[in-house]
C-alpha cells in the first residue's frame, strides 16, 4: 500500500471524527455545532471527491468544485435580492455552512450507498 492510499483513506474517514470531537470539546463555548462544522467543511470538501474516486472510479473534484461555485452564486443572488448591503462575513459564514450542509449529505449517501453496495455483494 503507498503512503497516497494510506493518505486519502485518512481523509475519507476523518470528518466525522472532527466533527463529533471538536462539538464535544466546544460545548461549553457558543455555537459549539457551528465552528465544529466549519472546521468539518474543509475535511469534506476532500472526502467526498475521494470517496467517489476510491470507490467508483469516477472523477468527482471538478463536480465538487462545480456545485461549491453554484451554490455560493445562488447563495449570493438570494442575499442581494433579501438585503440592499451585503455583509460579506455574513454571506461567507451562510456560504460555509451551506457547504457543509450539502457535501455532508452527499458524504452520507456515499457512505450508505456503499455499506448497500459491499454488503449485497455488487462490489465484485
Amino acid at each position: 500500500m503507498d503512503s497516497w492510499t494510506i493518505i486519502g483513506a485518512f481523509v475519507i474517514a476523518l470528518p466525522l471524527p472532527v466533527y463529533f470531537f471538536l462539538r464535544a470539546k466546544l460545548i461549553r463555548r457558543q455555537r459549539p455545532t457551528g465552528k465544529a462544522a466549519d472546521a468539518a467543511t474543509f475535511l469534506l470538501f476532500a472526502a467526498v471527491p475521494l470517496s467517489v474516486e476510491a470507490l467508483w472510479r469516477l472523477p468527482f473534484f471538478s463536480l465538487t468544485a462545480i456545485i461549491a461555485v453554484a451554490t455560493a452564486i445562488v447563495m449570493l443572488y438570494i442575499e442581494w435580492k433579501r438585503t440592499k448591503e451585503i455583509d460579506v462575513f455574513v454571506y461567507f459564514r451562510k456560504t460555509w455552512r451551506a457547504y457543509f450542509l450539502i457535501l455532508f449529505g452527499i458524504y452520507a449517501s456515499i457512505w450508505i450507498a456503499a455499506a448497500v453496495w459491499f454488503t449485497t455483494g455488487l462490489f465484485l
